[in-house]
């Protein structure tokens, strides 16, 4: 992998594209899932088609999004998670960000989006609620 990365045609324009700085750690998986897929590669033999991709079928062809949504909400469900759809990582890297004080203009940067569209689609508030359950807790112990 060059450094690089390609998510295929942009859905509405060229705009979509953009560099993106990767924190250490998630270059590391990165990097850690090429290696397993150098062994999906192997496994699928002269049925592998490589497209350049980083996230693929295990015969290198790119994900289908509906197919990648069910698997997703069988691991969340395994997991014992509420049914949920890939999109809502979304919502939780623009809140997390925000309430680690990361500027908004920067993390609509990171998601591709207008300051305003995050502020009415993704933030939701991560710690005011949880300050907010802990004097809720303080109350009901009557200690508040």
């Amino acid at each position: 992998m060059n450094g690089a990365v390609f998510r295929g045609e942009p859905k509405r324009s060229t705009a979509g594209r953009r560099t993106l700085a990767l924190p250490p750690v998630a270059a590391d998986a990165i990097r850690h899932h090429g290696r397993a897929q150098a062994a999906e590669r192997l496994a699928a033999g002269p049925a592998w088609q490589d497209g350049g991709f980083v996230f693929t079928t295990t015969i290198g062809t790119p994900l289908d999004p509906t197919n990648l949504r069910r698997a997703f909400e069988v691991l969340t469900s395994a997991a014992g998670i509420e049914k949920l759809s890939p999109y809502v990582l979304r919502h939780s890297g623009a809140s997390l960000m925000l309430d680690a004080g990361a500027g908004l203009e920067e993390v609509a940067d990171v998601l591709g989006d207008h300051p305003a569209a995050l502020l009415r689609h993704y933030r939701h508030r991560v710690r005011p609620v949880a300050e907010a359950t802990k004097r809720m807790q303080a109350v009901l112990e009557g200690s508040g």
